[in-house]
């Protein structure tokens, strides 16, 4: 076989095995397969679309019966010039802007996760299909440094290319999640899947359709939270129009002083500017599972943020368990800066990175939104200190959770115990005036534990639950019935601002402790009726109710 058929691969064998133990993943080498795909569209679109004016770039990614992954796209193809250096390693692209700039993707990737790999592909505008066998062992065990490929003519607008890989390496393959990788090419490459919107507009790319593992992808934007100022809310609720909070930036240069070797090996400050753009967003109440937190975008593609989110300090506060952490969120997108080898960082150093977020943190600080016109809001504010609505489906949901405890022999001996308190049967009951009409959600229904020893008199003990919001919690001594009404509000908001409390078992203890409180206040009046007596009976009484 003459030169004309052989393809380069030279290289030292132990470059090749180092390629082989890389530190990757499944999903970054797809990764590395889909980026070539998008190079070769952006390089050959205008080309194609000579041919047909309809035209859309599909990238296919199938697993085939636990043996051979099959990678195709339709894009442009493989030209003759560069199959000649397509499958030698480190052999950078003549343009470096694009998805391809290091010259490694195809061949590292094939190599990392399988010992044998073909590749197959026509360019568009050649009437040529060419095609090679890379085996690795043989390779390697040989030191092989030209392979034999293959040509067969085509119709000149036929373009595609095809890898199908082999004889997959076990210890990478073997435990992958095929729904996990295709929710995060999905979540990697949304700009490409993206359907119209103007809010989005600033960084969707063409349409691709990805078809994963017999799937076609699909990307479900996050909503936004739609409500009042958390100032206006707390003083008119429902008076003033809800805000759709949302807030996206255009480009803007950003200038910083970096350090780097020159030829004489001497270090020297040089000026560069990074561009930036993105948008910030707070979740609704209940939709932040997973999606709070910042992505940051190269190229319109993710690079950091595809497992673990981003939290810039300036922006999302230190505390995981703060709403500021847990309501905001958006995309950076980046320009003008360099990346790891696995593309998984961007080289911006932490002191960059920090006044980069300072800079975006003080532009949340200050929206303007074309319904207040002459007002300006504060994200970082509205997301750590906006609290839900009342719900009155969660309200009776943690009522009714509230699970009737028997009474055991400790509980009546120390009900016992009690009856020789100081108790007063001269006591005038105390009844709290509420002119407030409520609405009731729910009275617990009364038996034998409802039923309660205050001092030496049993009462009847009710709770009741409205959706009063200006106090906590009421009382009524009705003395003449030995009846005590507790009434709790729950759109207090001591529930709003602690959803957590409307959760079992933490409801139900904290409703005794009110219980407790309550009864202790009625035992404390029928005393000597001074303020340290509710200490004294709550000491009492609480051992009763968190048995």
């Amino acid at each position: 076989m003459n030169d004309k058929n052989l393809v380069s691969i030279e290289w030292e064998s132990s470059g090749y095995s180092v390629l082989k133990n890389l530190n990757s993943s499944v999903l970054g080498i797809f990764c590395e397969f889909i980026d070539n795909s998008l190079q070769s569209y952006r390089e050959q679109k205008n080309e194609i679309l000579k041919y047909d004016k309809n035209y859309q770039l599909k990238i296919d990614i199938d697993y085939i019966d636990g043996k051979e992954i099959i990678i195709r796209d339709n894009a442009g193809g493989i030209n003759q010039k560069n199959f000649k250096r397509a499958l030698k390693p480190a052999n950078k692209p003549e343009d470096t802007t694009g998805y391809n700039e290091f010259g490694l993707g195809m061949k590292y990737a094939a190599v990392w996760i399988s010992n044998e790999w073909e590749l197959k592909s026509s360019a568009i505008g050649e009437s040529v299909e060419r095609s090679v066998l890379f085996d690795y062992d043989k390779v390697v065990s040989g030191n092989i440094k030209n392979l034999p490929f293959k040509e067969k003519y085509v119709r000149s607008d036929k373009h595609f290319t095809e890898v199908r890989l082999r004889r997959l390496e076990s210890k990478h393959v073997s435990n992958w999640q095929w729904e996990y990788l295709r929710r995060k090419i999905t979540y990697i490459y949304r700009n490409f899947i993206r359907t119209e919107s103007s809010f989005y507009s600033n960084w969707k790319e063409d349409y691709v359709e990805f078809n994963v593992f017999g799937e076609t992808l699909k990307w479900e934007e996050y909503n936004f939270l739609k409500e009042q100022w958390y100032e206006d809310r707390q003083i008119h609720f429902n008076d003033n129009k809800s805000i759709e909070w949302k807030f996206k930036f255009d480009w803007m240069p950003l200038s910083y002083d970096e350090e780097v070797l020159n030829r004489d090996g001497d270090i020297e400050k040089r000026k560069s500017n990074i561009e930036i753009s993105g948008f910030v967003g707070i979740l609704p109440d209940g939709e932040h599972s997973g999606k709070n937190g910042f992505s940051l975008f190269r190229r319109g593609r993710v690079v950091e943020g595809i497992d673990k989110r981003v939290f810039p300090i300036d922006i999302s506060g230190k505390s995981a368990r703060s709403f500021k952490y847990i309501r905001l969120y958006g995309e950076l997108h980046f320009r003008n800066v360099d990346i790891s080898f696995d593309k998984t960082k961007l080289a911006i150093n932490k002191e960059t990175r920090d006044e980069i977020f300072t800079v975006i943190s003080s532009l949340i600080k200050n929206v303007e939104f074309p319904e207040f016109p002459s007002k300006k809001f504060n994200f970082i504010s509205q997301a750590d200190k906006h609290r839900a609505k009342f719900s009155r489906p969660t309200a009776k949901k943690a009522i009714e959770s509230i699970k009737t405890r028997k009474k055991t022999d400790l509980d009546i001996k120390a009900e016992i115990e009690l009856k020789t308190k100081v108790y007063d049967d001269n006591y005038e009951n105390k009844l709290i005036n509420n002119n407030h009409k409520e609405t009731e959600i729910k009275e617990l229904p009364s038996d034998d534990n409802s039923k309660f020893f205050i001092g030496n008199h049993e009462y009847q003990v009710v709770l009741k639950f409205t959706e009063m919001n200006h106090q906590l919690y009421l009382i009524v001594d009705e003395k003449v019935k030995k009846k005590l009404i507790i009434t709790i509000g729950m759109k207090h908001k001591i529930f709003l601002n602690n959803n957590e409390l409307l959760k079992a078992p933490m409801f139900d203890l904290f409703v005794q402790f009110i219980k407790c409180l309550a009864i202790s206040e009625v035992k404390a009046s029928n005393g000597r009726d001074i303020a340290k007596e509710v200490r004294y009976s709550f000491n009492d009484y609480i051992p009763l109710l968190l048995n």
